[in-house]
């Protein structure tokens, strides 16, 4: 379907944003892409695979 091509274009616009969020919160140490995105053959309906390194001290508020 045509409409499906323009997946991948809100797909990076959503990676970009929870790239900004997440880095801007201190309670984070580290975040990585994984799955097909960070393969590197990912297709037009693949999902993101963000995982996510937090404070132990505040994953509970995290979560």
């Amino acid at each position: 379907m045509e409409r499906d091509q323009s997946l991948p274009k809100h797909r990076d616009r959503l990676l970009e944003k929870a790239l900004q969020d997440l880095t801007a919160d201190p309670d984070v140490l580290a975040i990585y892409l994984a799955g097909s995105l960070a393969r590197g053959n990912a297709d037009v309906y693949s999902d993101i695979d963000l995982h996510t390194v937090v404070n132990p001290e505040k994953i509970e508020g995290f979560i």
